[in-house]
């Protein structure tokens, strides 16, 4: 049943990867990020509290989906500013310390407590991902109307 769980979990990565793009167009990449965010980790949580296998393939395939978008998603902001070659290896730097040091903590975590309580790290890793969404927003995007502009409109009536 794991090599199943993990095979669904690539195959939904894999097709929301592919459907990303439409996906950015449609809802904005904010709105996608913290939907996928959410998506991620309400089924981790399902999967981790059903303790049925069934259900917790499921989870993985939404888990999966959640997932999908939100590295294309982060690369694409990293690049969209001015100085997109040190923000993309920031963001790079960042991921691989990830994972280098995530594992290592859930598995501390786990022999401390237990699986189901580690992973709870997770859960919560990908809640935030719907707190912190705003910061994929496009540069300009959702900025005030620039104030000569209102005062021009202010002075003709």
């Amino acid at each position: 049943m794991a090599a199943l769980a993990y095979a669904g979990f690539s195959l939904t990565m894999a097709t929301g990867r592919l459907a990303g793009d439409a996906l950015t167009l449609r809802w904005g990449a904010v709105t996608l990020a913290r939907r996928g965010g959410l998506l991620a980790s309400g089924a981790l949580a399902v999967a981790l509290a059903a303790g049925v296998p069934a259900v917790a393939l499921v989870a993985y395939l939404a888990l999966g989906a959640g997932l999908a978008v939100l590295i294309p998603l982060i690369f694409r902001a990293a690049a969209s500013g001015a100085d997109a070659g040190p923000a993309l290896a920031g963001v790079t730097t960042t991921g691989y310390l990830g994972f280098l040091v995530g594992p290592p903590i859930i598995g501390g975590v786990a022999a401390a407590t237990s699986v189901p309580a580690a992973l709870l790290l997770v859960v919560a890793a990908t809640g935030t991902v719907a707190v912190g969404a705003g910061a994929l927003a496009p540069p300009g995007a959702g900025r005030p109307v620039a104030s000569s502009s209102r005062r021009r409109v202010r002075s003709a009536a």
